[in-house]
């Protein structure tokens, strides 16, 4: 339950995963069942940029059951995700590739090819005596995001206290370079589907949305506006952001609803301007629409009327419902009786002032 509640936690998974191994040991399918609860921590927790403990409790596990071969791929897959301990887990392959024979870390066909591509290259036959270090000569880190901004985060957790304001400018600045690269990869590869076929608009994003790169990206930026909510859970201005990024640049309206509804029923219950927002989204795109439907159709009135029970004496809520009503179409007496009462409350305070 912990680790469907907070995702993003590694601590949480890799007790998780801990009990599980424990738990499981005995069984029958134990390697079947360890294996998919790892892929679903990596899946789930695996693009959080301190996730490596999580990566190294699976590759330790492979390992530790001399399954290097596996071993092998799941570093090659953390390798492409740019975190905290990159270039220790870049010397912690290097190392796995020196103690190891090629042929018991990669299979039959990788070797194969790997052994004639390198024959080509030196322009001589490779002997599998030869030593495994000559081969790891030829590797060389990837390139991990030289342009990536250095990103400070001094509280990654949830907590009352306000954050300063660098840390939230650090927060937009960290999501703008993701979006841009994100951006980036998906202008990359239209251009190459633009090269080699002919399509239509339509059918060229879908072709782009299939390659996994541009899949890789987009899951980055989600992971990332998750993480973000963590630290950021009570600025409306982040939730806002994550709203509109889902409706406007990836068009996912399901997720996007998702979003407004746990910004303004679970954390930010008594905010006008963020209730607004999703008042007119919902007014956009009514729930009647989502295939399958997951909540109760609600329009921009109804979230100003139940927010206004909550918040009696708001005069910004008291407008922006009165023009919920005007748009509706309501009988004119019924928003003429919401601006009279604006004028009244603004005047009360008026007074009370002097």
């Amino acid at each position: 339950m912990g680790v469907k509640t907070i995702p993003l936690s590694v601590d949480l998974w890799t007790a998780y995963l801990d009990a599980a191994t424990e738990y499981y040991h005995t069984h029958d399918d134990y390697e079947t069942k360890m294996r998919s609860l790892y892929e679903s921590a990596v899946d789930s927790a695996g693009l959080e940029f301190r996730s490596d403990a999580l990566w190294e409790h699976y590759i330790s596990w492979e390992s530790g059951h001399n399954r290097l071969v596996n071993a092998a791929n799941i570093y090659a897959r953390l390798l492409s995700i740019p975190t905290q301990l990159y270039f220790q887990n870049w010397d912690s392959f290097n190392k796995l590739v020196e103690e190891n024979r090629p042929e018991d870390i990669l299979s039959k066909n990788e070797f194969a090819s790997m052994v004639s591509q390198i024959s080509a290259a030196t322009g001589k036959p490779i002997s599998l005596e030869q030593s495994t270090g000559d081969i790891s000569d030829e590797l060389e880190p990837p390139i991990l995001g030289s342009t990536k901004p250095v990103i400070e985060i001094r509280r990654p957790y949830f907590h009352v206290k306000p954050l300063e304001e660098v840390q939230l400018n650090n927060w937009a600045e960290y999501l703008s370079f993701e979006e841009a690269e994100a951006g980036t990869v998906i202008s990359h590869i239209r251009e190459q589907i633009k090269v080699t076929n002919q399509l239509s608009d339509d059918k060229l994003e879908e072709a782009v949305l299939e390659y996994p790169e541009v899949k890789l990206a987009k899951r980055r930026v989600r992971v990332l506006y998750e993480r973000c909510l963590v630290a950021c859970a009570l600025y409306e201005h982040f939730w806002i952001r994550y709203a509109k990024y889902l409706e406007y640049t990836e068009g996912d309206i399901s997720a996007a609803r998702e979003v407004w509804r746990r910004a303004c029923i679970t954390h930010l219950p008594y905010k006008p301007t963020i209730h607004w927002h999703w008042g007119c989204f919902e007014d956009r795109y009514p729930a009647c629409l989502d295939n399958p439907q997951k909540f109760e159709v609600l329009t921009c009135l109804d979230i100003l009327t139940d927010l206004e029970k909550r918040l009696t004496d708001s005069a910004l809520v008291c407008c922006r419902r009165a023009d919920a009503l005007r748009r509706a179409g309501k009988p004119s007496y019924l928003w003429s009786i919401e601006i009279l009462f604006i004028c009244f409350y603004v005047f009360y305070i008026y007074i009370d002032a002097l």
